[in-house]
């Protein structure tokens, strides 16, 4: 990746915070000296290591640490201003002013608006949430809308874009001074429209609290995140209150027709429609209907029909589940252009990196690496490529570390059931032992003594490949674009399509 720019800090006054937090009802209360706060302006961080003289500090209550513990540090380091939920976690004697807020992490995320110059306000901006397809839908509208001639800034699992620039993110949706830097950044290039993935960790940090949407899609709903929701229903919940949110005038909601569970009638504001595969039922008023005219390896014919309107063209993407995400980004790059936009640009869509992505060598066998990791997805991508092998097919997966456990087996049991060879092998293990996040996988298995357990992803990637014939398909699920693999004491250069495109080279 280009070395870019660094992003401009979150600097503001605590004057303009002041103002902020009561024009967005979040203050409660404040100290005596926070009537003669200071104009010099700091950089507002909510790690207390990094303050320096000046500086703002915002404690909030993280998952894993709470903020108001580490006040004191912030202090001695020189923090002009406090902002917090509890004040009696700063020090009796220091002498530093104070807001209180009810919720600090809303408050950071409209601190981080203002000190960015409040750029939502200048831009259209999309959300798509759900457990699978965000990131392929976002990176699908930037694309539609690039192809129209717009530009765009894409956020996500893949990172930022906007024009040739290209950044990491550290989170799915970027905490809220990295955010609000890159809409600013956008602003600034002239880019008049954002797509973000929402993710429910974000909608229930309160991460987007200043950003209201013009167009919104829910893409999937299954079991994933238990481990940081209370159950589905908490799950569900925070999913849905992308929808139930304030949006901007005439909004468009997007929404899959497969979801489990119904929206509700009532609590969203703006227009609702449903998009589904084509079947053999009178047409839905307000429903999309996708029919498949061809598919193979290569992409897919594919005509969209929503009433009267309709439009045909060839997409890049071959899996049931991929043209459905294709046809939320169409009905919302449709509301971005104002009306339907023509198929002649379709061929220039490029596909969505580590999403089904093909790793190609004449000869050799199909590969294929994709980000499934959740039950859900992995069984979709495996029915999707059944059909495409003509031999065995063979799945290589495991499971990240420090996150929901009750998904392992699941996922060990349905890859037994769908593939003809499975080869279990480590994700991202963090701080688990790579072994007993490989046994629980496989611990719902009827046939433990068939599947291959495999530590290291190298070697299993590499046994796959080179025990597969040109008939055979290999799955690699799990990481998908995916650059590094994190272990507790490291984290290393790993990306699952070079170590494939190396393997292929020594097949026969």
């Amino acid at each position: 990746m280009d070395m870019k720019p660094p992003l401009a800090s979150c600097r503001l006054t605590p004057l303009q915070a002041q103002a902020t937090l009561q024009a967005s009802q979040l203050l409660l209360a404040q100290s005596p000296s926070a009537t003669n706060l200071a104009s010099l302006s700091g950089v507002l961080t909510t790690d207390s290591r990094l303050v320096r003289p000046g500086d703002l500090f915002l404690a909030y209550r993280g998952v894993h640490a709470d903020g108001h513990e580490h006040v004191a540090m912030a202090v001695r380091l020189g923090a002009q201003l406090i902002i917090c939920e509890d004040p009696k976690s700063i020090p009796p004697d220091a002498n530093v002013p104070w807001l209180m807020v009810g919720d600090a992490r809303a408050a950071w995320a409209y601190l981080a608006a203002a000190a960015f110059g409040n750029p939502q306000q200048k831009l259209r901006l999309f959300g798509i949430t759900g457990t699978n397809g965000k990131t392929s839908t976002v990176w699908m509208l930037g694309e539609l809308l690039r192809a129209a001639g717009y530009g765009c800034l894409t956020l996500g699992t893949l990172g930022a874009f906007f024009g040739s620039e290209e950044w990491p993110l550290r989170h799915t949706t970027p905490d809220p001074d990295v955010l609000f830097a890159h809409l600013a950044r956008a602003v600034a290039l002239g880019v008049p429209f954002a797509a973000m993935e929402v993710s429910s960790h974000a909608l229930c940090q309160s991460k987007v609290a200043p950003l209201t949407f013009e167009g919104t899609a829910f893409t999937s709903f299954s079991r994933d995140h238990l481990d940081f929701h209370q159950d589905l229903d908490a799950y569900w919940l925070a999913k849905l209150s992308l929808f139930t949110r304030p949006h901007e005038a005439n909004a468009r909601h997007v929404i899959a027709a497969s979801l489990p569970r119904p929206i509700p009638a009532t609590g969203i504001s703006g227009e609702i429609l449903t998009y589904r595969e084509h079947q053999d039922i009178a047409a839905i008023p307000g429903e999309l209907q996708i029919k498949i005219q061809a598919m193979d390896a290569t992409g897919t014919t594919l005509t969209l029909v929503l009433g009267s309107q309709q439009v045909t063209g060839k997409v890049p993407y071959f899996a049931s589940h991929a043209l459905q995400n294709f046809a939320a980004a169409y009905l919302l790059a449709a509301k971005a252009h104002g009306q339907w936009l023509p198929s002649t640009a379709w061929s220039t869509l490029r596909p969505v990196p580590g999403r089904l992505e093909q790793v190609h060598k004449p000869g050799g066998p199909m590969v294929v690496v994709d980000f499934a990791h959740t039950p859900d997805a992995l069984e979709k991508t495996l029915e999707v490529l059944r059909p495409l092998c003509k031999g065995r097919l063979v799945v290589v997966f495991g499971c990240g570390g420090d996150r929901d456990r009750g998904k392992r087996p699941l996922m060990g049991a349905l890859a037994e059931r769908r593939a003809d060879q499975v080869i279990v092998t480590s994700d991202n293990p963090r701080s688990e032992d790579p072994q007993s996040i490989i046994d629980e996988v496989c611990s719902d298995c009827l046939k433990p003594e068939r599947i291959i357990k495999i530590q290291d992803r190298d070697l299993a990637i590499k046994t796959a490949i080179l025990s597969a014939g040109p008939a055979d398909l290999v799955l690699i699920a799990g990481k998908g674009h995916e650059t590094v693999q994190i272990f507790a004491d490291r984290t290393l250069p790993f990306d699952d399509r070079l170590v494939a495109k190396h393997y292929l080279k020594l097949t026969q």
